[in-house]
């Protein structure tokens, strides 16, 4: 796939093809002469899978989920915030009050006290 080939292995495959009796080290007529091709036959690579990615729903991003998966006649819905209830208790297993706007973090989540509930279910 068009992923797999970078800078190094596009260079040396057009190597390959030059013929063993011509010098192909570095600095080399040759070698000066197709890096700079090399360099943007692997950009293009990178673009082209790049793209390839955006075409299927799985890997598609933004603005190109909404058209992959619009063929299907899916709409996607706008992000919203999610809500979380929060139980604070304290060292004697009694609820404790936490202070509006605190926040803190749990597997890499960071939340922010909002407001607080008139009971605690």
């Amino acid at each position: 796939m068009a992923e797999n080939y970078d800078y190094d292995a596009t260079l040396k495959e057009m190597l390959d093809l030059v013929p063993p009796d011509i010098d192909k080290r570095e600095g080399s007529v040759i070698y000066n002469t197709l890096s700079p091709a090399a360099y943007l036959v692997a950009q293009q690579n990178y673009m082209l899978a790049f793209m390839f990615d955006l075409l299927f729903a799985d890997t598609a991003e933004d603005i190109w989920l909404d058209r992959v998966v619009n063929d299907f006649g899916v709409n996607r819905e706008q992000a919203t915030y999610s809500l979380r209830q929060i139980n604070a208790f304290n060292e004697d297993n009694a609820p404790a009050a936490v202070p509006i706007g605190t926040r803190f973090a749990i597997n890499g989540l960071t939340f922010k006290i909002r407001s607080i509930p008139q009971t605690i279910p």
